[in-house]
């Protein structure tokens, strides 16, 4: 898992590429996966940050297309997501 400050570098690196975020979780991790899905930045670091305060593995993602790629790959327990995303949105997802 990614310690704060690697999560917060990761994201704030993200606002200045063209590729979607992806943090993963530990393989063999027992703590809760939480999938978070936000095009906006700062949202998407905040919450990030405050599930890990949380002992939660946070899934996060800024594309909707991608977002439901990785949620067949890694099957959160839980999903928070943003309505309007760009290619696919939070209701179709």
């Amino acid at each position: 898992m990614l310690n704060n400050s690697d999560t917060l570098k990761a994201l704030n690196a993200s606002k200045n590429s063209t590729e979607s975020l992806n943090i993963v979780p530990r393989k063999g991790s027992k703590a809760p996966v939480v999938m978070v899905i936000d095009d906006d930045d700062d949202s998407l670091v905040l919450m990030c940050h405050v599930l890990e305060q949380f002992a939660c593995e946070p899934l996060c993602e800024t594309n909707g297309q991608a977002a439901l790629n990785l949620i067949h790959k890694y099957v959160p327990d839980l999903i928070l997501l943003d309505i309007r995303l760009p290619e696919l949105s939070g209701l179709d997802i």
